[in-house]
């Protein structure tokens, strides 16, 4: 049986800190993720940002809503506000019903 000592003095030891850098980096990547979902869900101005230049990204982040809770509403929120606003909004994205 190996020991402690062993493991760290011999080729062992590689994968261990290799795991350790893994292990760190996933969850560096975690962090980052959870914190730009978070700047996303927390700021309307950035979704309407997003809206206008990086489409997919925010896509992304609706379906993952809705994944999450079916009765998500934050897609037709933005909707209506930014057309309220008077910001442009495609029609391909608004699944609003004109009354």
């Amino acid at each position: 049986m190996m020991s402690w000592k062993d493991i760290k003095s011999g080729p062992l030891k590689y994968f261990v800190k290799g795991g350790k850098i893994i292990l760190a980096a996933e969850l560096a990547c975690f962090v980052g993720t959870y914190l730009g979902w978070r700047q996303i869900n927390h700021n309307q101005d950035l979704r309407f940002y997003l809206y206008q230049n990086q489409p997919l990204i925010l896509e992304a982040y609706y379906k993952f809503g809705e994944q999450i809770s079916s009765e998500s509403k934050v897609r037709e929120y933005d909707m209506t506000t930014w057309s309220n606003a008077g910001k442009l909004v495609r029609n391909e994205f608004c699944i609003c019903t004109i009354a």
